[in-house]
């Protein structure tokens, strides 16, 4: 049996994950009727992506780092544009 406490015992932004959770569904639900099925869908996928860069380049929760570059960026670029296309049409 492990002696540290499951509470204390972990990094701090474990527990972000469910008010996250919380905010990212009901932001979801709201969204649905205002933007449509597929812009909702594509602007949390690019939020998501946006974060992971993010992550991923300053190396948090204890990943290995793996710097921005041009492909990466404009990677999200382009995602941003599609987003742009399926809100005017």
């Amino acid at each position: 049996m492990h002696s540290k406490n499951f509470i204390t015992g972990n990094p701090w932004w474990l527990w972000t994950g469910g008010i996250l959770g919380v905010i990212f569904i009901t932001s979801n639900i709201l969204l649905l009727p205002i933007v449509g099925a597929s812009l909702t869908v594509v602007l949390a996928l690019n939020g998501q992506m946006i974060i992971a860069l993010i992550i991923d380049h300053f190396g948090w929760f204890g990943i290995s780092k793996r710097r921005l570059n041009v492909q990466r960026i404009l990677r999200i670029v382009r995602m941003t544009a599609g987003i742009m296309i399926i809100q005017h049409f």
